[in-house]
């Protein structure tokens, strides 16, 4: 109800993962039930991320069923997202997986939430838009998560609106991610926060 009152529209809710370990295991994020009854209780639009560690196609579309099952009972109205990350120590970052594969990986879990009636969208960092995917061909086939950080507003609460200028980028966006240090009533802690250009 605080975030809802807070001035929020909408909220990006994870619902499950793979480890970053080399076990690689699915879950379910611990806080996913409450957040998703609680912004949907409280009249918030939702959509679904997903925290991908697949190195192949075969563990992309396993990370979309398994995805599947966990939001079909809800009424998600904003894209089910997929965020596949790297970094030093995760389980991805041991392989080396080609732009061509990643690009395959994206697009292998992107079609099977469409095939079961959702919108899929894609996110990444800037750089990795530019470095480790083919983005010309997922920017043409889906929506697109643009996390692009200001160092002016990075450690601030400043919001800003889909009628302020976003960042620069070579492909068309349809969300920004503009800080991770924002606070929000109602979350404890700090947010990430999220302008949507579409309704």
């Amino acid at each position: 109800a605080k975030v809802k009152a807070s001035g929020m529209d909408f909220v990006i809710i994870k619902c499950g993962g793979r480890s970053t370990g080399s076990d690689g295991a699915l879950y379910t994020d611990k806080a996913f039930e409450k957040n998703i009854e609680g912004a949907l209780a409280n009249g918030l639009q939702v959509g679904i991320y997903f925290f991908s560690q697949a190195i192949n196609t075969k563990e992309a579309a396993a990370e979309a069923e398994y995805c599947i099952n966990l939001i079909k009972k809800y009424n998600i109205i904003y894209p089910v997202a997929f965020d596949w990350e790297s970094a030093k120590g995760y389980r991805v970052a041991k392989y080396k997986i080609s732009k061509s594969a990643l690009t395959s990986i994206c697009t292998t879990f992107a079609d099977k939430i469409a095939d079961a009636g959702y919108t899929p969208m894609i996110y990444f960092c800037r750089n990795d838009w530019y470095n480790i995917v083919d983005a010309k061909t997922l920017t043409s086939k889906y929506k697109v998560w643009l996390a692009m950080y200001y160092k002016k507003n990075y450690y601030t609460s400043k919001r800003w609106t889909a009628k302020e200028p976003g960042p620069d980028f070579n492909y068309k966006y349809d969300m920004w991610q503009y800080g991770v240090t924002n606070t929000v009533d109602g979350i404890e802690g700090y947010v990430d926060m999220d302008v949507s250009k579409f309704s």
